[in-house]
């Protein structure tokens, strides 16, 4: 009987598994501290820390690192809610790989607010910006004695001339 070329490589294939199946040739095999291991996923967010007035306008940016960084998605949220002000994104990502987005402060109240990138494909993988705001200062004016008027004119000390009356000597 003839063997055909494709029939002589499986028989030598058999004789070689059947070889390693009796330890007769070593295999080589991999040990687990030679695998690559991947980062897990994680956020990087800038600032980490900022101290606003009320109704003051902030850029921050964020940066997924960590498995298929390149494949994340970031999103936004206010630990908060509408209370802790508001967050836009501006546009996708980035070449260099970072998402932007603005932040306002709100206009009443005061923080801490918590300001929050979450990787949309990993929600445990999210970093937070601590924002502490404070209430803009109001300017008050002190209310006029309803017995004297409003002055719009400065008023004369004694002992003391004016510009205008000292010019005209």
């Amino acid at each position: 009987m003839r063997l055909t070329l494709l029939q002589s490589f499986l028989a030598s294939a058999l004789v070689l598994c059947a070889c390693a199946s009796t330890s007769t040739i070593p295999l080589v095999q991999a040990s687990p501290s030679s695998y690559q291991r991947v980062r897990p996923p994680a956020v990087v967010l800038e600032p980490s820390t900022v101290v606003l007035s009320g109704g003051e306008a902030l850029l921050v940016r964020a940066t997924a690192r960590g498995g298929e960084a390149i494949r994340f998605t970031i999103d936004w949220e206010i630990k908060e809610g509408s209370a802790g002000g508001s967050v836009k994104p501006i546009g996708g990502r980035s070449q260099d790989g970072t998402y932007q987005a603005q932040y306002r402060a709100p206009t009443e109240g005061t923080g801490p607010f918590h300001l929050i990138a979450r990787i949309h494909e990993f929600p445990g993988a999210f970093a937070t910006t601590i924002v502490t705001v404070h209430a803009q200062p109001r300017t008050i004016e002190a209310p006029q004695p309803a017995d004297k008027p409003p002055r719009s004119e400065p008023q004369k000390l004694p002992g003391t001339q004016t510009p205008a009356s000292g010019a005209a000597s």
